[in-house]
C-alpha cells in the first residue's frame, strides 16, 4: 500500500492497516531500518489492549444483561488468550 509522508514528517496509515492491527490514536508503534528498507513494527498484544480499554466503562448497571451469569476471569482469559 502506498502512503505519502506530508511536510511535518508524518504518515498516514491506510484505515484498512489501521483496523487490521487495532491502531487508534496514539497508538505507539516501532519504526526500524533494516537492510535500508523502514519498516513500522507494530506490538500487537499491546494495540488490541489500547483497543480494549476504550470499551472500558461502556456497560453499566443499565446495560447489564442479567440473564447470564457472569464469567470467571480465568475463563474469559483462555478464550482470548490464543487470539492475541
Amino acid at each position: 500500500m502506498e502512503a505519502t509522508v506530508d511536510e511535518r514528517g508524518r504518515i498516514l496509515i491506510p484505515k484498512k492497516l489501521r483496523d487490521k492491527f487495532h491502531l487508534a490514536p496514539g497508538s505507539v508503534v516501532d519504526v526500524e531500518e533494516h537492510d535500508g528498507h523502514m519498516q513500522i513494527v507494530v506490538d500487537r498484544r499491546k494495540a488490541q489492549v489500547e483497543h480494549f480499554r476504550k470499551l472500558v466503562g461502556m456497560l453499566n448497571s443499565k446495560t447489564r444483561r442479567t440473564d447470564v451469569s457472569p464469567m470467571d476471569p480465568l475463563d474469559l482469559k483462555k478464550i482470548w488468550e490464543p487470539r492475541l
